[in-house]
């Protein structure tokens, strides 16, 4: 009978695990190439895209998506860039308020694959 149990428990493991990593793939395709990715592309600086890629680097090693957890990614990347030279405060700070406003189409994305899973 453990043996079933730690069975399904790993299996739940590997599916949780699975589910992150997908939902990490789909924040980056969607802050890159989503409905508006060619126009945000543009928008970004160099530094800028960096920074959205390291945002979905980072959410793909969580265990667990959720708006506290991305916020934290979201403000640490920030706070590398703030010491930059050549990049400026309030283009950080606009990119920061970018990424968190994503964070609604993100959700979305994550409990769409959640839902295929299941």
């Amino acid at each position: 009978m453990k043996k079933t149990t730690k069975r399904k428990i790993a299996a739940g493991v590997k599916i949780g695990a699975a589910t992150v990593a997908v939902a990490g793939v789909a924040a980056g395709i969607y802050l890159l190439s989503g409905k508006h990715g060619a126009k945000n592309r543009k928008k970004l600086k160099g530094w800028a895209i960096k920074a959205r890629k390291e945002v979905a680097y980072e959410m793909k090693r969580l265990k667990k998506i959720d708006q506290k957890a991305y916020e934290k990614i979201v403000h640490g990347v920030a706070k590398r860039y703030k010491s930059l030279k050549g990049v400026g405060h309030k283009e950080v700070e606009k990119t920061v308020r970018e990424l968190k406003g994503d964070w609604k189409n993100i959700q979305k994305h994550v409990s769409q694959i959640a839902k295929k899973k299941k």
